[in-house]
């Protein structure tokens, strides 16, 4: 199994350079709960403002698939 082992990046730190998947156009995402003012694309765009949210307390499931 190829394994990278990666910095770890810290909130508000830059990100490394690279060529990363366009989340927002090739994924799609099974959420369990979301908050409407915090949608999951805020979390999947590099340098977004805001963050993904819950509407409901306790453990969330996000997957994604590409």
């Amino acid at each position: 199994m190829p394994k990278r082992i990666i910095t770890r990046v810290t909130q508000g730190g830059i990100l490394p350079d690279g060529d990363w998947l366009d989340l927002e156009n090739l994924a799609q995402v099974e959420l369990t709960s979301e908050d409407t003012s915090h949608p999951i694309e805020s979390a999947l765009k590099p340098g977004a403002e805001s963050s993904w949210r819950a509407s409901e307390p306790g453990q969330q499931n996000v997957r994604l698939f590409v």
